[in-house]
């Protein structure tokens, strides 16, 4: 299991990258697996089965998923994919019960970049954000951080846009993100020391 997020005060869910139909290179780098969820109530019983997440079998890569959740106890998980032999991020939403809302959905595919360690947070509302690091490697190698806000329905608002300033302004950590109930929200990496910028709930 890569991460567990309380739903409520009386249920938690897991989610992980699941082997069973991939492999892994010493622990490190994950290839052809999926991933899977699992909902729990307070005594640590599980509600229901595995649910899979990711619509295309074996299309999870490297990056470990990660969730969020609202007061309504809907849920998102964010992952990397490589559906369309790019490294993307995808991302599912769910309702309280565990059951998914749509399929599916990405948020942008690039050729020259690969688009890794997603991270994300969601506010009382179910509006959120998602924000990751891309590894540039053409025609130079670099790390930046992007990131995308979403409406409770899983609508971009605006654009994909730049955290950090200037250029390879990233190293190879994982970003994170953390919202409040109102939708302002802060993403911290790594780039030498630790970074941060705050955003209001319009982005800015």
């Amino acid at each position: 299991p890569k991460l567990k997020c309380f739903v409520k005060p009386d249920t938690f869910i897991i989610s992980w990258i699941d082997l069973l139909t991939g492999w892994s290179f010493r622990e490190v780098a994950w290839y052809n697996c999926d991933i899977y969820t699992q909902k729990y109530n307070a005594s640590g019983i599980p509600s229901g089965s595995n649910v899979k997440v990711n619509d295309v079998s074996g299309c999870v890569e490297f990056s470990p998923p990660a969730i969020a959740t609202c007061n309504s106890g809907n849920s998102i998980i964010v992952w990397e994919d490589k559906r369309k032999g790019c490294h993307d991020i995808y991302f599912q939403r769910f309702d309280s019960t565990g059951s998914p809302l749509d399929s599916n959905s990405n948020v942008y595919c690039s050729d020259n970049s690969y688009y890794q360690f997603p991270a994300v947070a969601m506010n009382s509302w179910g509006n959120f954000v998602i924000t990751w690091q891309v590894f540039v490697m053409h025609p130079d190698w670099f790390y930046n951080i992007l990131a995308q806000r979403f409406d409770s329905s899983g609508t971009p608002l605006g654009s994909i846009f730049k955290v950090d300033v200037g250029i390879g302004c990233a190293t190879f950590s994982p970003p994170a993100v953390a919202m409040d109930k109102l939708g302002n929200f802060v993403i911290t990496w790594e780039y030498a020391n630790i970074y941060a910028q705050r955003y209001d709930s319009s982005g800015t």
